[in-house]
Parts: C-alpha cells; structure tokens; sequence
C-alpha cells in the first residue's frame, strides 16, 4: 500500500467526515476570552496493546450493486486549488457542499463569493457575498453537525467570516492573530471547535479543541485534561455529546464529560495511521478503522469502541473512502475500484470504478444512505490542476 498523498481533499474526509443547530443570533462577536483550564491531571499509563483477531476472506471480491457516477461542473473561478480556492462537503449531509473563490483572474483582491450545492453538486447557487476584500479564500469549514454554519477564511491562519443561515449573511469571527477554526461542531447550543493556537496553551499543542456557549464569540478550552500533546481531529456523537480525539503523538481519546475527563483508547498499533470513523447513532459506541502505514495488516477496525479490534479480509486497496451508514466499510484501488465490505461479511464486493480524473473519494451519510464524492486533483502550487471544475457523486447504492 502507498503513503497517502498529502491532499486536502483527503482531509475533507476530514472530513470527513460528517455530523443540531447553532444560535441564529446576529450579533457581532467581541473579542475572545482567555480561557482558564482546569489543572492538568498527570500524564495516564498507555492501555496495553489490544489482542486482534484475524477474519478469514471468504474468497476474492465479487460484483455488488454498481454505483452510477454523475459529472457536473462548479461555476467559473471555483474549485480545488491550493491557496485560491477551496470546496467542502457538509459531514452530515452529503448532498450539500459549499465552494469558495475569488471571482475574475485572482491577481487582485476582491470580494470572497461563496457557493452552495444542495443535490450532490448537479446544481449550485450564489450565497451572499462575504463583506470582505481577500486575496485568495482557500480554506472552508462546514459544521459537521449543522451544515446551515460555515466559516471561510482568507488562507490557512488568516481572517475567518462565518454564516450561520447557509450563506444568507456573513460575519467576522475575531480571534487572536495566527488563530483560526479547523473543524467545527455545534450541539444544543454549544459549538465545538479544533482551534490552530500556535505555542499557546497548557498543552503546548498547535492546536487545541475548545467550546463556545455564546455563538462562537468567546472559548473555553476542554483539552487541558490531557497531557502535552498534537491534536489532530475530532468527532462528536450527536446524540450523547461524547467526543472522540485524534491526536498525532498519543493516540486516540474520549470523553463523556465535555472534556472534563479524557480516556486513552487501546489502539494495535501507536505509529499513528488515518481513521475512518461511523457517525454514530444514538447511544452507539465507537466504531472505526485505522490504516497504518508500517503495519504488516493495512487495516485494522474496531465496532465497539476500541475493546475489541479485528484485521478484515484482505483486499488490495490505496486508500479509504469511509464507514457507510449501515456499517460497511468502503476503500478503493488505485484504479479507482470502490470495494465495499459489508458489516459482519468475508467477502468483498466490488462497485465498479469511478473516473479516472479526480483525486481521491470520500463517502458521506445522507438521509437516504449516502453519497460518494470525487473532485479534480487540487493544484500543489505549481500549476492549475487539469479540468479544477470538475466534480463527481454518486449515490451509495445500497
């Protein structure tokens, strides 16, 4: 298997995924407050390394419901393009997705315009321009919970402008400089929030994971519990508020409490790796799947929290697109062959190929089901990408 390309639009699965609704107050923010942590508790013992069971492939990957791929076209200007333009993927709804770009030839700064799919991409729509002059709108984050909430920013660490209406309006988020909002999740009222905060804080980390109770305008740091470390995402139950972290030096955390009290996950393997997480449901526990770089078993999955982790059926696979609603696994080749590997099942099956001309595929949950995303290679700087309009959806077939 191959290192995994450095491109955003694996992260969207960050993105992936997600994922309610936040305050629809109008007021502008104030400043943000300095939070005050809790005294961090001592560094826990690492859990001993789990027991993982190997199941058997029940024979080479057969054919299943083939997914049906539709190509359409963002609007002139907008697409995936390193430090000019970004696209995102609502993580709770997959049928949604916002892009953001600087009209005309973007060798000026002008007013950042926003666009809006609600169909998978077969249609897109102009939000209500961002009040703003910018040089470029290269990073966008959409509420993995509330895809009505979005905050766009200039660039990677610059000025953020958040909607809480889908993009009917928009207003300035006023942060520390070098700050800025990498993922976002409200519930009951309270936003939650993976916050770059470079050399700041009681953990040290370059980023921290906080919460805001007055629409987004002063944060709480609910990290401090945990030792010094790198946070690198987090998911949310919609349900029960428990909270699942990724960090890049320890490992995989929950909690029950907000924040207030943080339980190490037993992992097979500490080199760190990707994950796919399900966005559960009710009081489910955890479920997910890692994939390590220098292990001798490429995937590795656990269904109840971390207790217990098993090795699927080998499949030859470049990367993952997800964990389906209805529990499947979902990986590709590098042929752009999507596998899918049912819950409990031995046996893969096969649902055709998607183009050849995108960069990665990610899945996200819907009401009916779900959505299989594909978009043009992003540009690393160098160059525009080949056809950097181009999208492509398909609708999970099962």
């Amino acid at each position: 298997m191959r290192p995994i390309p450095t491109l955003r639009c694996v992260t969207l699965l960050l993105a992936m995924l997600l994922l309610s609704a936040c305050g629809r107050a109008a007021a502008t923010p104030s400043a943000t407050a300095t939070p005050l942590p809790p005294t961090p508790t001592p560094f826990p013992t690492q859990p001993p390394l789990p027991t993982v069971a190997v199941i058997q492939s029940g024979g080479p990957p057969i054919w299943g419901n083939v997914a049906s791929w539709a190509h359409a076209n963002l609007p002139a200007g907008f697409g995936m393009q390193f430090h000019v333009s970004d696209l995102q993927v609502a993580a709770s709804d997959g049928r949604t997705a916002y892009a953001c770009a600087i009209p005309g030839d973007q060798t000026q700064p002008g007013h950042p315009r926003v666009v809006v799919t609600h169909n998978g991409g077969a249609s897109w729509a102009y939000t209500t321009p961002i009040p703003v002059m910018w040089d470029s709108c290269a990073g966008l984050v959409v509420d993995m919970l509330d895809p009505s909430v979005v905050i766009a920013g200039e660039d990677f660490g610059g000025p953020q402008e958040a909607t809480f209406d889908s993009g009917q309006s928009w207003q300035s988020l006023s942060l520390p400089p070098q700050q800025a909002i990498l993922q976002l999740a409200t519930r009951s009222n309270v936003t939650y929030a993976l916050m770059s905060k470079p050399n700041v804080g009681p953990n040290g980390a370059g980023a921290i994971l906080a919460e805001s109770t007055d629409h987004l305008r002063t944060w709480q740091e609910i990290d401090a519990n945990l030792a010094p470390t790198n946070l690198r995402q987090f998911w949310i139950n919609p349900t029960t508020g428990a909270l699942l972290l990724q960090t890049y030096t320890s490992g995989l955390w929950t909690s029950t409490d907000d924040g207030a009290h943080w339980q190490q996950m037993a992992i097979p393997d500490s080199s760190g790796g990707v994950y796919m997480v399900q966005q559960p449901t009710g009081n489910q526990p955890w479920r997910l799947c890692a994939e390590y770089y220098d292990s001798t078993a490429s995937l590795t999955c656990t269904a109840d929290g971390g207790h217990a982790w098993y090795y699927p059926p080998i499949v030859s696979f470049w990367q993952m697109a997800g964990i389906a609603s209805d529990g499947a696994l979902l990986v590709y080749d590098e042929g752009y062959m999507v596998y899918r590997l049912p819950m409990g099942a031995t046996r893969w099956q096969k649902l055709g190929a998607a183009p050849h001309t995108g960069c990665c595929i990610h899945y996200t949950p819907t009401s009916q089901n779900g959505m299989l995303w594909m978009f043009a290679l992003e540009s690393d700087g160098a160059g525009a990408p080949p056809d950097p309009q181009a999208i492509f959806s398909a609708r999970y077939p099962y």
